[in-house]
């Protein structure tokens, strides 16, 4: 079982850093990113999965101990528009083992509504941007459509709490570090 320590934390953040220089601030092609990221939240060094590495329409993302070792906690993105008043580049997220995007479930916008994997791509609520925390290599993860940034509901620490969006977006459960896979 992974468990973070302070140094995974700080290779998080530098790996962070480096991936948000070069994919996200220089990406311009509509492409789709062949490279699978893993995506760790600071709070508890646990990684956004599928849950049970379902593969049906609507099936939740949650934080995860795997971090990396199965399908389902492996993430790609998709440049999907441009934006120069959202931090640039938009992206659909798209987990290995389905092939689904992430989502804001049915386009709502209540603090805390639930955020799944969707086979529907092409509407607001699937596409998200990345905006920087500080100089820690962290980002926020937000949905185009809402504005609501992608958290841990309730900064649990309990593998398989459930990510949803939310708007305080400045505690350690809203900040995501990605890195590549190995």
């Amino acid at each position: 079982m992974f468990k973070p320590t302070p140094n995974v934390f700080r290779l998080f953040a530098a790996f962070a850093s480096i991936l948000y220089l070069s994919l996200f601030l220089n990406s311009k092609s509509s492409s789709a990113s062949s490279r699978d990221y893993i995506i760790m939240v600071k709070h508890s060094g646990q990684c956004l999965n599928i849950l049970g590495a379902s593969k049906s329409n609507g099936a939740s993302a949650t934080q995860g101990l795997d971090c990396g070792g199965t399908p389902n906690f492996l993430w790609t993105f998709r440049q999907v528009g441009y934006n120069s008043q959202k931090h640039g580049t938009i992206y659909n997220i798209i987990v290995k083992h389905s092939g689904q995007c992430l989502n804001v479930l049915n386009r709502r916008r209540e603090n805390g509504a639930p955020v799944v994997q969707g086979r529907d791509c092409t509407t607001p609520n699937f596409r998200w941007y990345l905006a920087p925390t500080s100089n820690d290599g962290f980002v926020l993860i937000i949905n185009e459509q809402t504005g609501g940034c992608l958290n841990v509901l309730g900064a649990s620490k309990e593998n398989g709490a459930r990510v949803v969006q939310g708007y305080a977006c400045d505690t350690d459960n809203f900040k995501w570090g990605i890195r590549l896979a190995n």
